[in-house]
C-alpha cells in the first residue's frame, strides 16, 4: 500500500497548496496558482455531506410500526450526538483522495474502546473516519468481503490502559515511556518543522501525556479483535511478542469497518479516487500558468531616441499621462523616437493553458457546472442539457454515498438494539401545546427481531438547501398542490394556516417585516371566499387556464465559448496555427 499512500500524499500536497504550513512546511512539488484540486474537493463535500442524514426505519409488520417510529427517532438523535455529519465529511474527503473508511464500534466491544475523542462516549455506539495512512487490510483479497484481516492505528493514554482489566499488564510494562510518539515518528521533515516552530522541549515532543500507539486487528474468520502495541511507524511491525488484548467481536458480522469508494477497480479493493484523474492536468496547467505569468513579468517597454532628439526625449520623459506636447520644427517623431517591447506572455502559451483548463474541467466531470460557476452554454436549452447530464453524475455519487450511510447507520442501530444497559432518547412532540413526552428506547424494550426492520436514508437530507430554497419549495407546493385542492381539503375539515406560513417565510427569507406587513385579526376567510376574491380581482386564473410568455433577454455567454474565442484570437495574434478546442 506504500505506493498508494505516496500518490495520496502527493495529491494532498497539491490540494494544500505551496503556502500551507508556512516556509518549509509545504510538500507541494510545484507552485499552486489555480487550485482546482481544492475546488473539486469542496464540490464533492458540499454535494455529498452538507448536512446530517436522516434515517427512516421501516417494517412490513403493521404491529411493529409504532416501535419503528421510536427506533427511527432514537437512531437520528444518536447521529446528532456523535456528530455523524462531521464524520461523513471526513470520509467523503478521504474517498476523494483515496479510500474512505469508517470504524463502527461500541464502547465496551474491545474496538476503539480507549479513543481520545470529545464526541466519544464509552459504552455507547460510535463511528469515526480512518485515514488511509492509519489503515491496512488484506491486499491479496480481490473483494472487501473476502479479506482475512483489516486493522487501524490509533493513540491512547497509558493511564487508560493501566485502569482497564482486559489489558495484559505484563505487555504494558514492557512498552517504554515514549512508546507512542505519534504517526510522524521518524519523519525528519516533520521533526524539523516542529522544532523550527516551537521553543519548548515539551511541546516539541508533540505529546501532552504519556501516549501509546496501538493497532486493532480484526480477524473475521476467528471473530476476534486483537490489539497490539506498535513500535515505530511501520504498521506491519508491532515489535512485541504478545498482544495487549484479545477480545471476541460481538458486533455485526460485517465487522467494524466499512468503506466508501466512487470508482471501483475489478478484482481490487483499492479504487481509483476522483482526485487521481486530474492530478497530472492540475500540475501541468499550474506549471504552464506560472510560465505565462513569468513571461508577462519579464515584459519590458523601452524608448529609443536619436541623439539629435534629446530635448524631445526629455520632454516625453517628464510629461504626464495624456498631456499634449508641442513638437518644434518639422521633424517626424517616429524617426527620432521609437518604443520597443520585449518579452511578454506568449499567445500560444496562453491559448494552450486555456485549452488544458477546459480539458481538466471535462475530466473532473464538468466542474464548472457542478460548482455552479455560471452558464455552460450559449443557449438555455443547451445549458439545461448539460446540467441534466451533470445531475446524472451527481445522482450516481449521491446514490453511492447513501448506500454507504445506510450500511453504517444499520450497524450503529444494531449496537443500540443489543445494548442492555443504556437508554436512548426519543420524544413525542406536540409543538402546538409546547409539550414533549419522553419515549426513550429503554434497555430490554425491543419488539420483534432486528431483521424485521429495514433502514433507509432520506436521500435529500444530505443535500444542502438554503433557507430561500426552502421558502421557494414551500410556496411552490402551496401554489401547485394545495391551492388547487383547497375545496376538497375544506370538505374534510382542513385549511391552510396562513399565519404559520407567514412565520415560516419571515424566518427562511430573513424578512422580519413580513410579520408587520401581513396582520391577522383572528378571522379567517374560507377557501371559497379567498378564491372568489382572487377571481374578482383577476389575480388568480382558473386552474385550466395557462399563460405562456416568451421573454427575450440578454444571456451571458458561457465560459467555454469565451475561452474558445480567446484561444483563436491569441493564436492569430501569435502567428500560430489553430488547434482543436478540447
Amino acid at each position: 500500500m506504500r505506493s498508494f499512500r505516496n500518490v495520496r500524499e502527493r495529491i494532498i500536497a497539491a490540494y494544500e497548496g505551496d503556502q500551507w504550513g508556512g516556509d518549509g512546511g509545504s510538500k507541494a512539488t510545484f507552485k499552486v496558482i489555480a487550485n482546482t484540486m481544492l475546488q473539486l474537493a469542496d464540490v464533492y463535500v458540499h454535494l455529498l455531506a452538507s448536512t446530517r442524514p436522516r434515517i427512516n426505519i421501516k417494517t412490513k409488520h403493521p404491529e411493529l410500526r409504532p416501535f419503528a417510529l421510536k427506533y427511527t427517532q432514537a437512531t437520528n438523535i444518536l447521529l446528532e450526538e456523535i456528530h455523524f455529519e462531521e464524520t461523513l465529511k471526513d470520509v467523503v474527503l478521504e474517498a476523494f483522495f483515496g479510500m474512505g473508511v469508517v470504524k463502527i464500534c461500541m464502547g465496551d466491544s474491545g474496538s476503539g474502546f480507549m479513543q481520545d475523542d470529545v464526541w466519544y462516549d464509552p459504552g455507547r455506539p460510535y463511528c469515526e473516519s480512518i485515514g488511509l495512512d492509519d489503515f491496512i487490510y488484506d491486499t491479496q483479497a480481490s473483494n472487501w468481503n473476502k479479506m482475512l484481516f483489516a486493522a487501524d492505528r490509533y493513540r491512547t493514554c497509558r493511564e487508560y490502559l493501566e485502569m482497564d482489566d482486559r489489558v495484559d499488564k505484563k505487555v504494558l510494562e514492557d512498552i517504554p515511556v515514549d512508546g507512542g510518539r505519534g504517526r510522524h515518528s521518524g519523519d525528519e521533515s516533520h521533526d524539523n518543522y516542529v522544532s523550527g516552530h516551537t521553543d519548548d522541549d515539551h511541546l516539541q515532543s508533540n505529546e501532552a501525556a504519556d501516549m501509546i500507539e496501538l493497532i486493532d486487528v480484526w480477524l473475521p474468520t476467528e471473530g476476534k479483535i486483537v490489539t497490539w502495541p506498535l513500535r515505530g511507524n511501520d504498521l506491519r511491525k508491532t515489535g512485541y511478542g504478545k498482544p495487549l488484548m484479545v477480545m471476541d467481536w460481538d458486533g455485526p458480522e460485517e465487522g467494524p469497518y466499512e468503506r466508501l469508494t466512487f470508482h471501483d477497480v475489478p478484482d481490487n479493493i483499492m479504487p481509483v479516487p476522483p482526485s487521481w484523474t486530474i492530478e497530472h492536468l492540475n500540475k501541468t496547467t499550474n506549471l504552464l500558468l506560472k510560465k505565462v505569468i513569468n513571461q508577462g513579468q519579464r515584459e519590458k517597454i523601452n524608448t529609443f531616441f536619436n541623439t539629435s532628439a534629446g530635448d524631445v526625449a526629455k520632454t516625453l520623459k517628464e510629461a504626464k499621462d495624456g498631456e499634449f506636447l508641442k513638437l518644434n520644427g518639422d521633424r517626424d517623431i517616429n524617426q527620432v523616437i521609437q518604443q520597443l517591447t520585449t518579452g511578454g506572455a506568449s499567445p500560444n502559451g496562453q491559448a494552450l493553458y486555456l485549452n488544458l483548463k477546459g480539458i481538466m474541467d471535462a475530466a473532473a466531470g464538468n466542474l464548472s457546472a457542478m460548482a455552479g460557476l455560471g452558464p455552460q452554454a450559449d443557449t438555455a436549452t443547451q445549458d439545461s442539457l448539460i446540467h441534466a447530464s451533470v445531475s446524472k453524475r451527481e445522482a450516481n455519487l449521491q446514490k453511492t454515498t447513501t448506500r454507504f450511510v445506510e450500511k453504517v447507520t444499520k450497524r450503529l442501530a444494531s449496537f443500540m438494539w443489543s445494548d442492555a444497559i443504556n437508554a436512548y432518547p426519543a420524544y413525542d412532540s406536540y409543538p402546538e401545546l409546547g409539550l414533549d413526552f419522553d419515549q426513550s428506547l429503554q434497555p430490554g424494550q425491543r419488539e420483534g427481531s432486528f431483521f424485521d426492520y429495514n433502514f433507509e436514508v432520506e436521500p435529500y437530507s444530505m443535500v444542502y438547501e438554503s433557507p430561500s430554497q426552502r421558502a421557494q419549495k414551500t410556496l411552490g407546493l402551496i401554489q401547485q398542490v394545495f391551492i388547487p385542492i383547497l375545496p376538497l381539503v375544506q370538505q374534510q375539515g382542513g385549511s391552510i394556516d396562513f399565519q404559520r406560513l407567514v412565520e415560516m417565510l419571515a424566518r427562511d427569507l430573513n424578512e422580519d417585516d413580513l410579520r408587520d406587513i401581513i396582520v391577522f385579526d383572528g378571522g379567517q376567510d374560507s377557501p371559497e371566499d379567498m378564491i372568489g376574491a382572487d377571481d374578482k380581482r383577476g389575480g388568480t386564473k382558473p386552474a385550466g387556464d395557462k399563460t405562456y410568455n416568451h421573454v427575450n433577454s440578454t444571456r451571458p455567454r458561457s465560459q467555454e465559448s469565451q475561452d474558445r474565442d480567446m484561444i483563436q484570437s491569441l493564436l492569430k495574434s501569435g502567428g500560430g496555427e489553430q488547434m482543436p478546442i478540447g
